[in-house]
């Protein structure tokens, strides 16, 4: 279109100062009459790729949509001309393809790129209102994303700082003059892609990384002077719960993860640092390049563990590949089983290691205290020395082993058989204990132990089936470990529970049905209850996970609790401060603290004054009788019945009814949904009973 087109001598035409191939220059200074309005029509949206450079971006003010790229350049240098320090484009909403900046630009009002964006080191990107990315993001420039909060490709972070000259001093290295942090990114939620971070960054609301991920130095692509110079990179990342694919650190980096609990893949770690929520990898593990690492809460790796670093794996029971140690003084103190072969190069205390499923090679004269089998063939270097007195079995045939027995089925052990079974190692099947007995090399017991008459049992590790300790009866369990099915000492039917059934429990790891404690027996190593458990008083440091029906009376300390897969049943002041799930019902009959509980999966019933102010959703029925801060609740699956004055500023929906007890108020002032109804917002912002007549 040409000037030819507009009405000649109108305000149009004066507006228009150049036609170049169809592009116009408008000039923004003159007043836009109606035809003009028809005109600019043509370039409100953009179809195919577009390129806008500091020279032409004043013809583009007026655009809201680009189908195909958009590179953001910079003009021509060679001109002799002064150029904007900033390209905006105020009214652009919509990019179809990708998004390359390669200079400063502002889009306000930009909401969503189809494909990739990316960032150059030189320039700087401000997108207010951008929600979602569908592509892959690099970042290497300074980036305002305040609303982004989804990647759908692959996410790489790059800083963005570098030196005033090529003669910056040592000094000013050593003090990471590229640590700032430039990308502003608060609502990322979620990466699907990989997550590569070489820069500083707080990302506070990142909760799933769809790939894996990386963490290493500063870098900055195509700076080779700059990466020579580079420092360690520093990540916060507070609510980062899982990582589907391998997870890695390296070269000096500092990340904070304090709720990662998964990682898919392989974790490679060479830098020093915490994961204290980690509990399971489903690939390999590896500590490398001497790196201090401290695991607190991990117990399964399914590949393979190589340890050439400082490493604290103090639950770590399960290896499903092989084992390397290349250390001095690695302790692993309840690993029990590798399911590959094992190297041991330095000292090494694997006190409880019970089976090696191939090859065992030692180069240091290592105590296997508890090892009875190994599935390939044992390689002893010189100087080195085996010491596994109750080894029974290499590659699939006997091995000799002083004072082993092994009984096959279920065995009774009574006043006339007592003194026979004094070198009992191992029980097949069930053992009953109906008189007094020390049984000082028995390890194992595969299926139920019944302890009828006092049982000093110092070496016992594993019950495969349930543990019962009769009533008055004490039972010596020094280094029990697990015990597979249920676990009930002294157990009664009276209300008050025994004392000095089993004075100590200091190695107890897992139950895997309910558990019975008793007063005054502490169990400091407990870590999971498959099945329900009632406890009544005392500390359980180590307990994050209970699989059925928890109920708490007095005062009882649960600092690692994470998840209750059952009901939860509050009798006493309780503060579960990692607790974030409970799958059943929670009923708060004593004060309360649970500062991060996110989800109740059945009712919520609270009867005393509870704080739980992350609390979103409740999958069935509320009653509040007492004062409860619940200021996150958004969503209640079931009804709501309300008999104390309550504020509940976030709830937006109720699926059920809604009562509130006569002369009793609440505050409810974004709820928009009840019993499938809509109601305006706003409505109940001081509720009462005659406000909900019908539902």
């Amino acid at each position: 279109m040409g000037l030819g087109a507009l009405p000649p001598g109108s305000d149009a035409e004066a507006a228009l100062s150049v036609v170049l191939g169809g592009a116009v220059v408008i000039d923004p200074r003159k007043k836009l009459s109606s035809d003009f309005r028809r005109f600019r029509r043509l370039f409100m949206k953009h179809t195919g790729d577009l390129e806008i450079s500091t020279e032409n971006c004043v013809q583009f003010f007026l655009l809201e949509e680009v189908t195909g790229n958009l590179t953001i350049a910079v003009g021509d240098q060679a001109k002799n001309q002064t150029w904007p320090s900033s390209i905006e484009l105020p009214a652009l909403t919509c990019v179809g393809g990708s998004l390359l900046i390669r200079h400063s630009f502002e889009a306000p009002k930009l909401v969503s790129v189809g494909d990739g964006l990316f960032v150059d080191g030189a320039a700087t990107l401000m997108a207010c209102r951008l929600v979602m990315v569908g592509g892959d993001v690099e970042l290497g420039g300074i980036s305002n994303l305040p609303r982004l909060a989804s990647v759908v490709g692959d996410l790489s972070i790059y800083d963005v700082s570098s030196p005033d000259s090529d003669e910056a001093g040592e000094e000013s290295v050593d003090e990471n003059p590229y640590a700032d942090m430039r990308h502003f990114l608060p609502a990322l939620s979620s990466v699907n892609g990989r997550l590569a971070i070489y820069a500083d960054i707080e990302l506070p609301c990142l909760t799933l990384v769809g790939r894996f991920f990386h963490i290493g130095r500063h870098s900055r692509q195509g700076n080779r002077w700059f990466n020579s110079r580079r420092a360690g990179s520093k990540a916060s990342l507070p609510l980062l719960a899982s990582v589907k694919d391998s997870f890695t650190v390296v070269d000096e980096a500092e990340l904070s993860v304090p709720l990662l609990i998964f990682v898919g893949g392989n974790v490679d770690i060479r830098a020093d640092g915490d994961l204290p929520a980690l509990r399971r990898v489903n690939g390999g593990l590896a500590i490398r390049d001497k790196a201090r690492v401290k695991i607190s809460l991990l117990e399964d790796v399914k590949g393979t563990v190589e340890i050439n670093g400082n490493v604290d794996l103090p639950m770590l029971t399960n290896v499903g590949g092989d084992l390397t140690i290349k250390v001095d003084n690695v302790e692993l103190p309840q690993l029990g089983k590798v399911d590959g072969s094992l190297d041991v190069a330095y000292r090494a205390e694997l006190p409880y290691l019970i089976s090696v499923g191939k090859n065992l090679t030692t180069s240091y004269v290592i105590d296997f205290a508890a090892l009875q089998y190994v599935g390939g063939r044992i390689h002893i270097w010189r100087s080195a020395e085996l010491l596994a007195p109750h080894l029974s079995c290499v590659s699939g045939s006997p091995y000799p082993a002083d004072l082993f027995t092994r009984h096959p089925g279920n065995l009774e052990i009574d006043a006339s058989n007592a003194e026979q079974w004094k070198s009992l190692a191992e029980v097949a099947g069930d053992l009953a204990i109906r008189a007094g007995v020390v049984l000082p090399l028995l390890t194992k017991v595969a299926g139920d132990l019944v302890v009828g008459a006092d049982a000093n049992l110092p070496l016992l590790r594993t019950i495969g089936g349930t543990l019962l300790v009769e009533i008055n009866v004490r039972a010596h369990l020094p280094e029990l470990l697990r015990v597979e099915g249920k676990c009930l000492l002294g157990f009664t039917r009276e209300w008050i529970l025994p004392t000095g059934v089993a004075s100590y429990l200091p190695k107890l790891i897992s139950v895997g049905g309910d558990l019975h404690p008793q007063r005054d027996c502490p169990m400091p190593s407990l870590s999971r209850v498959g099945g329900g458990i009632e406890v009544w008083d005392g500390d359980f440091p180590a307990l994050h996970a209970v699989g059925g029906t928890l109920k708490i009376h007095g005062d009882v300390n649960l600092p690692m609790l994470t998840r209750a897969q059952g009901s939860v049943y509050i009798y006493g002041n309780v503060e579960v401060p990692r607790l974030i799930s409970i799958d059943g019902s929670l009923f708060i009959q004593e004060r309360t603290k649970a500062p991060v509980l996110m989800y109740v999966g059945e009712k919520l019933h609270v009867s005393a004054s509870s704080w739980l102010p992350t609390l979103m959703e409740v999958g069935n029925e509320v009653e509040i009788s007492a004062f409860a801060q619940l200021p996150m609740l958004a969503r209640i699956k079931g009804y709501l019945e309300i008999n104390e004055t309550a504020k509940l500023p976030a709830l937006a929906e109720v699926c059920g009814r809604v009562r509130i007890k006569p002369n009793k108020t609440a505050a409810l002032p974004f709820l928009a949904f009840v019993n499938g109804r809509s109601c305006e917002s706003g409505r109940y912002q001081n509720a009462n009973a005659k406000d909900f007549p019908l539902w």
